[in-house]
C-alpha cells in the first residue's frame, strides 16, 4: 500500500488490485479476488501443437471403427475447415435456467435422479442413473428429465469441476436433483448439443473464472452469475457439424461391445472440443488464423 501511494505500483498486477468503494459496490461488496484482479490467458500455442495428436487420432479412430456414419462425420475434421466463431451471446438470454429438488430427507425412492457426480463426469447423461429419489406424482412433470435438457452443477469443492455440461439425449423417466441447474435452449440460435461441448471448452471454464465467487472450501454458481456467462458460437452450419460428429460418437458409443474403441472415443471428445471449439475460438479473439 505504501508502495502504491508513493505512485510506485500501478493499480492492478497478476496477483494484486486497488479496488475503490464504488467498484466494491458495484460488484455487491463481494470480494473475491477473481472479481479484481485480470484473468489469465489459455495458451494457444499448445493447443495449436495438439492438432498433430487430433489428426493421429482421427486416423486411428477410422482405420479401428467400421461405421460408415461415424466415420464419415471423424474424416470431415480432418479435410473440411474448421468453424468461425463470430457470435456471442449471453447464457440467460439464450436458456431457461431452473433449480433441481431440494426437499429434504428424499435420498431413499425408486426414482433415478442425475447428480452431481453423474453431471461431472459425463458428457452425455447414462441411461442408468445411480441415484434413486422418493418423488411425489406432483413433482415429476416440473423435475422430469427431457431430451436435449443440459445440466450442470451449481456447486464443487473445485472450480476445475464447477459449471460441468451434460446432455440428455432422449426424455427420460428421471428427475435432477438438488446442486443441479437444469438449461433448457430458448435461442433459435444455439443447438443443445453444441451448447453442452462448448460447456467443457476451456473458453468456457475461464467464463467460470469470471463469474463465480471464490469461497475457502466451495464453489458456487447461483442464476445471475450463470446467466451472465458469455456463449461463443459459430453459424448454424457449424454448430450442425460439431452436434452431429458427437451425436455419431454416441450412438456408437451405446451399441458397440468394444471397449478400447469406446474408451479411446472417450478420449477423442476431448481433444475434438479443444480442437473444434477452443481453439478457434481463441484464434477468433487474437486475430489469428485458423
Amino acid at each position: 500500500m505504501q508502495r502504491y501511494r508513493a505512485g510506485q505500483l500501478p493499480r492492478q498486477g497478476d496477483w494484486y488490485a486497488i479496488a475503490s468503494l464504488e467498484e466494491i459496490k458495484h460488484k455487491d461488496y463481494n470480494l473475491s479476488p477473481n472479481f479484481y484482479l485480470p484473468l489469465p490467458d489459455i495458451a494457444i500455442e499448445p493447443i495449436r501443437e495438439n492438432r498433430k495428436n487430433f489428426i493421429i487420432q482421427l486416423d486411428w479412430l477410422c482405420d479401428r471403427i467400421e461405421d460408415e456414419t461415424l466415420v464419415k462425420c471423424l474424416r470431415q475434421w480432418k479435410e473440411d475447415p474448421l468453424p468461425r466463431y463470430r457470435n456471442r451471446i449471453l447464457l440467460g438470454e439464450a436458456c431457461r435456467i431452473t433449480g433441481g429438488m431440494t426437499p429434504p430427507d428424499r435420498t431413499e425412492g425408486d426414482v433415478m435422479a442425475a447428480d452431481v457426480k453423474t453431471v461431472i463426469r459425463h458428457l452425455f447423461l447414462p441411461d442408468d442413473l445411480p441415484a434413486r429419489m422418493k418423488v411425489f406424482p406432483s413433482e415429476i412433470q416440473k423435475y422430469r428429465i427431457c431430451k436435449e435438457d443440459i445440466f450442470i452443477n451449481r456447486s464443487s469443492e473445485t472450480k476445475a469441476q464447477l459449471g460441468c455440461g451434460c446432455i440428455a439425449m432422449k426424455d427420460m423417466k428421471a428427475v435432477f436433483g438438488s446442486y443441479l441447474k437444469r438449461l433448457r435452449v430458448v435461442s433459435k440460435e444455439l443447438l443443445p448439443l453444441y451448447l453442452a461441448a462448448y460447456m467443457r471448452s476451456a473458453v468456457y471454464r475461464r467464463e467460470i473464472e469470471r463469474v463465480s465467487p471464490a469461497y475457502t472450501a466451495r464453489v458456487n454458481l447461483n442464476r445471475e452469475s450463470l446467466s451472465a456467462i458469455y456463449i461463443y458460437y459459430p453459424a448454424m452450419a457449424g454448430q450442425e457439424r460439431i452436434a452431429e460428429t458427437l451425436r455419431a460418437v454416441h450412438d456408437f458409443s451405446e451399441r458397440t461391445e468394444d471397449g478400447g474403441s469406446r474408451d479411446a472415443l472417450k478420449q477423442f471428445v476431448a481433444l475434438f472440443i479443444e480442437q473444434c471449439i477452443t481453439y478457434p475460438i481463441l484464434c477468433g479473439q487474437r486475430g489469428g488464423d485458423l
